[in-house]
C-alpha cells in the first residue's frame, strides 16, 4: 500500500488512498448483529424538556396575547402508553336490578287501577264526566286507595331509582376522559362533580334547581360535561314525575266523591200518600193535623218537608227526609202559585170597586178537608173518587183585621183562585215598597189575587238534588178544594205574614216582591196541607244481604286519565334507566387479592356514597392524604391549567399503592398527547 509521505495530507493524496485497492485480511468468523430487541431510549434530562411558554404580556404592540394562547400548542407530550388497553365489561345485572323492580312494581299498580275502573265502572249514568264504580262492601274506596299507594310508591323508589341513574352519568364520565382528543371533551370540575354528586344523593327538587341556575350562569363561561347534563336531565324528570303525581292524587282525592243509590225495588214501592184516617170526619179542628202541618212549614219535621224548584217555575213539593243520602224517585204532590198584585186598587187612599174586598168583605168561605176517600194508584198519586162531603165552614180568623186569605172559587175547580190580605202591625220601621205594600195608620198592609194550582209530580232526587222527572198532572178539582182547605182556616197566616216580612217587604222591586210571595204562599198551602200525608214504604220480599249495599264511587276522568299518563311514564323511565344501565360497558379493574370490579360501579359510589370521600380523606394509617386545597374546589376556567376530574386507578403519592378514586389532572390533554 502506497503512503504519502507528507506532513500535511494534500488533496493528491487524498485521491490516491481512495483510488488504492482494499487492504487483504486474512479470514476470520463474520458476526451477525441481532436487531431484533426491544429498543427503548432514556428519558431527557429535566432541563432539555421543553418547557410550556409563560403567557404574560409581550412588548411587541402587534402581539394580542389571547389570540396567541388559542393558536398556541403545547409542547410537551406523553409517550404512548406501552400497556395494552383495558378489557371492557358489563356489571352484574344485579347492580341495575332495583330500577327493574320499581318499573314492574310501579307498572302493576297502574294496570291494576285502568283494570279495577275498567272492569268494576261499569254502571250505567249520563254523566259522561266521571266513571261510577261499584265499590265494594267493606265501605272502602278502592280506587282511592290504589292511587295513596301507587304515589306513596313513586315517592320511595325516586332515591333508589335515581341511584341506579349514577351507573348512567359514571359511565358517561368514564367514556368521556378515554376519547381520542380529550381537548374537545370537557370534564367535570370540582364545582360540577359537587353538583352531581347533589343531585344524585340528595334527590330533591332544591338540588335540581341549584344545578339549574348554575348551568344558566355558567353559559358561555366554561364547558360543562355531558355527563353533567345527563345526571340534571334524569333527576329532573324523575322529580318533576314525582311531584306531577302527588298534586294530581290531591287533585283525585278533592274530586272523588260517593253516592249511595237506593235499590229498584224501594224506589218503586217507596210513596208519599193521603192519610185517609188522619182524622175522623172535618180535619178542622184536629190538633194534631194542624200541629203537623205547621211544623212542616217551619222545617222542623221529621218525615217531610217542603222544597221549591227554581228549575220548575218555583213549584213547591214535599220531600221525605226519613231517607237520606238516597237517589230516589218517587210520587209527591205540587203547588203551584201564581199572584196579581191588587194593592194599587185596594189601598184606601185608592180603592175602587174592582178590589175583591171592596165589593164583598165576606168572602168567608173556607174549604172543607174530611175523611175524603182517596184511591192511591200504583205510582202513589192520591186521587179523589168523589166530592168531599163536608159543607164549608166560616174560618176561625175575624176577617176585619189581620192577615187573610179568601177563596174566590168553588169545590169544583182547579187551579184555586184565592185573594189575600197582608197586614204587618205596628211596622214603623218598614218603608212599604210602592205599589205593592201601603202604610195605614202605622201598620203596612198588601193586597193580591192569586191562583193555585195543585199537581201530582213524580219527585227525583240525584246526588242531592231535587228535580221533577216528568210533566206534573193536575189533581182532579174536588180533590184540588180538600189541599186548598187549610189553607182558608186562617191558622197558618201568622206564619205567612212573619216569612213575608223578611222577602217581601226587602224585595227591591215589585217583581221580586211577587214572586216572593208566590213562593211563600205555596209553601204554605203545601206544608198545612201535607198534615194529612204519611210516607208508605211496604213490605218486600228480598234475599237479605250479607252486608251493607255497595256504595257508588264517583271518579272524574281527567284527573284519573292524567294520574295514570304519569304513572306510566314513571314505569317507561325506571325500565329505560334499568337498559341504559345494564348495557353499560367500563373497563374492569383488577386488584390483587380482591375481586375484578367495573369502573363505572367504582365511579358510582363517588358520586352517591359519602364513605369514598371520607376514606381519600382520612386513610388508614400508612396512607398518605389526599392533598385538598379549598379553593381549588370552586375555581373554574377554561384555562388548560384549572383543574378537571378523572375517575381511575392512580397512586396518590409516590411509594403508595395505586387505587381507584377521583383525581384532579392539570389540564386538557392536546392531540398529539393522546396519541
Amino acid at each position: 500500500m502506497a503512503v504519502c509521505a507528507c506532513k500535511p495530507i494534500p488533496v493528491v493524496c487524498l485521491l490516491r488512498l481512495m483510488a488504492s485497492p482494499p487492504p487483504q485480511y486474512p479470514s476470520r468468523a463474520q458476526l451477525s448483529v441481532d436487531v431484533n430487541f426491544e429498543k427503548s431510549l432514556p428519558d431527557a434530562p429535566a432541563l432539555l424538556t421543553p418547557q410550556r411558554k409563560t403567557r404574560g404580556t409581550s412588548p411587541l404592540p402587534f402581539f394580542h396575547p389571547k389570540r396567541a394562547a388559542l393558536r398556541e400548542q403545547r409542547l410537551t407530550f406523553r409517550k404512548k402508553s406501552i400497556q395494552p388497553l383495558p378489557v371492557l365489561g358489563r356489571m352484574r345485572w344485579t347492580f341495575p336490578f332495583p330500577a327493574l323492580f320499581i318499573a314492574v312494581l310501579v307498572f302493576i299498580l297502574a294496570t291494576f287501577l285502568l283494570l279495577y275502573l275498567a272492569v268494576f265502572g261499569r254502571v250505567p249514568t249520563p254523566d259522561h264526566s266521571a266513571i261510577y264504580v261499584s265499590e265494594p262492601l267493606t265501605r272502602t274506596l278502592l280506587g282511592l286507595t290504589l292511587t295513596t299507594i301507587s304515589t306513596h310508591a313513586v315517592s320511595i323508589t325516586v332515591p333508589f331509582l335515581l341511584s341506579v341513574v349514577a351507573y348512567s352519568v359514571a359511565g358517561k364520565w368514564v367514556r368521556e376522559q378515554d376519547e381520542p382528543n380529550p381537548t374537545h371533551v370537557p370534564l367535570p370540575t370540582p364545582l360540577q362533580y359537587g353538583l352531581i354528586a347533589k343531585m344524585l344523593t340528595k334527590a330533591n327538587i332544591p338540588s335540581a334547581m341549584q344545578a339549574g341556575q348554575y348551568l344558566r350562569l355558567a353559559r358561555g363561561r366554561i364547558r360543562v360535561p355531558r355527563a353533567f347534563y345527563l345526571a340534571l336531565g334524569y333527576t329532573s324528570l324523575i322529580l318533576g314525575l314525582s311531584l306531577a303525581l302527588i298534586l294530581v292524587d290531591v287533585w283525585i282525592h278533592a274530586a272523588v266523591s260517593v253516592d249511595f243509590p237506593i235499590s229498584r225495588d224501594r224506589g218503586a214501592s217507596f210513596t208519599i200518600a193521603f192519610n185517609e184516617s188522619a182524622c175522623s170526619g172535618s180535619c178542622l179542628n184536629d190538633t194534631a193535623t194542624q200541629s203537623k202541618g205547621l211544623r212542616i212549614a217551619s222545617n222542623s219535621s221529621e218525615d217531610l218537608a217542603i222544597v221549591t224548584l227554581s228549575d220548575a217555575s218555583d213549584l213547591a213539593v214535599v220531600v221525605p227526609q226519613t231517607v237520606q243520602n238516597t237517589d230516589l224517585e218517587t210520587p209527591s204532590f205540587g203547588v203551584l202559585a201564581q199572584c196579581e198584585n191588587l194593592t194599587p186598587i185596594c189601598a184606601p187612599a185608592t180603592r175602587s170597586s174592582a178590589c175583591p174586598f171592596a165589593v164583598n168583605p165576606s168572602l168567608a168561605q173556607g174549604g172543607g178537608l174530611s175523611s175524603a176517600s182517596a184511591s192511591m194508584s200504583r205510582s202513589g198519586s192520591a186521587r179523589t173518587s168523589r166530592t168531599s162531603n163536608a159543607v164549608l165552614p166560616t174560618p176561625t180568623a175575624s176577617l176585619s183585621s189581620g192577615t187573610t186569605i179568601l177563596a174566590t172559587s168553588g169545590s169544583g175547580a182547579n187551579p184555586q183562585h184565592v185573594v189575600v190580605r197582608l197586614r204587618w202591625p205596628d211596622a214603623d220601621n218598614w218603608v212599604p215598597l210602592s205599589g205593592v205594600a201601603s202604610n195605614v195608620d202605622g201598620d203596612v198592609f198588601s193586597w193580591a189575587a192569586c191562583a193555585l194550582t195543585f199537581s201530582n209530580v213524580t219527585l227525583q232526587r240525584l246526588r242531592g238534588e231535587y228535580s221533577v222527572a216528568a210533566e206534573p198532572t193536575l189533581v182532579e178539582p174536588a180533590f184540588a178544594s180538600v189541599m186548598q182547605g187549610p189553607l182558608l182556616w186562617q191558622f197558618g197566616n201568622l206564619q205567612l205574614s212573619a216569612n213575608l216580612q223578611a222577602t217581601m217587604l226587602s224585595a227591591p222591586d215589585e217583581t221580586s216582591a211577587i214572586a216572593a210571595l208566590n213562593q211563600g204562599l205555596a209553601r204554605l198551602s203545601l206544608a198545612l196541607f201535607s198534615g194529612t200525608l204519611q210516607v208508605i214504604e211496604p213490605a218486600i220480599q228480598r234475599t237479605p244481604s250479607p252486608g251493607p249495599q255497595p256504595a257508588l264511587g264517583r271518579y272524574p276522568i281527567a284527573p284519573l286519565t292524567i294520574y295514570l299518563f304519569l304513572l306510566f311514564t314513571y314505569a317507561l323511565t325506571a325500565l329505560f334507566v334499568y337498559i341504559s344501565a345494564a348495557r353499560l360497558q367500563a373497563p374492569i379493574i383488577r386488584s390483587p387479592g380482591r375481586p375484578a370490579a367495573n369502573a363505572a360501579q367504582l365511579t358510582q359510589l363517588r358520586l352517591t356514597d359519602p364513605l369514598a370521600h371520607v376514606a381519600a380523606l382520612y386513610p388508614s394509617p400508612g396512607h398518605a392524604v389526599a392533598p385538598e386545597d379549598v379553593r381549588e374546589l370552586f375555581l373554574e376556567s377554561e384555562d388548560p391549567d384549572a383543574p378537571r376530574l378523572e375517575a381511575g386507578v392512580r397512586a396518590p403519592a409516590p411509594g403508595v399503592q395505586p387505587a381507584f378514586g377521583v383525581y384532579r389532572r392539570p389540564g386538557p390533554w392536546s392531540g398529539i398527547e393522546s396519541g
